[in-house]
């Protein structure tokens, strides 16, 4: 479950986490100095959308990179039943 949060939805809610954190800062600063709060109606849900694509392209390719057994070493055993149990596919 880890994983998923970590490769999926952290990339893809950061942004938005972030753009909405200074959004709301930034109105307060504004709301205290007595001026007019910032326009933020220019175009950030499609830069905030492309920014979270990229993290996830980002996060992905990280993982593909830096994970699983290295080419040529170890011999792949498939998943296979024994008894009543599945054991999982694994390299030896």
């Amino acid at each position: 479950m880890s994983r998923i949060i970590i490769e999926y939805l952290l990339p893809i809610l950061l942004p938005f986490a972030v753009y909405f954190a200074w959004r709301a800062y930034a109105v307060r600063r504004a709301e205290k100095a007595g001026a007019e709060p910032p326009d933020f109606t220019k175009g950030t849900l499609f830069w905030l959308t492309v920014i979270a694509f990229v993290l996830l392209v980002a996060s992905l390719a990280y993982t593909a990179l830096t994970t699983g057994t290295p080419p040529g070493t170890g011999v792949y055993h498939p998943p296979r039943l024994e008894g009543d149990r599945i054991i999982p596919g694994h390299f030896k």
